[in-house]
């Protein structure tokens, strides 16, 4: 799968998850030691309005966030522990 594939499903996942948002989804990655955070938030960051996921959405992101840290260490794109989407 290419990153373009993998980006593209973590943005259906997010739009289908959150379906009544007006502007842009944030979504932030972030792996640290061996602990694995999801943060995911709508308009400014400091106006933000948070959102639960549906169970195994979660699970799924963080899937697909791996696929994706893989991707680019097999292709020499660098070694990210944070990850920052707009969708």
């Amino acid at each position: 799968m290419k990153d373009k594939d993998i980006c593209a499903e973590i943005r259906q996942l997010l739009f289908n998850d959150v379906p009544n948002t007006t502007g842009d989804i944030h979504i932030l990655f972030g792996k640290f030691a061996g602990t694995f955070l999801i943060s995911v938030w709508t308009g400014r960051f400091r106006k933000r309005r948070s959102s639960t996921f549906s169970p195994g959405i979660p699970s799924k992101l963080a899937g697909l966030v791996k696929d994706l840290k893989v991707f680019y260490l097999e292709n020499e794109m660098g070694d990210c522990n944070v990850m920052h989407y707009v969708c």
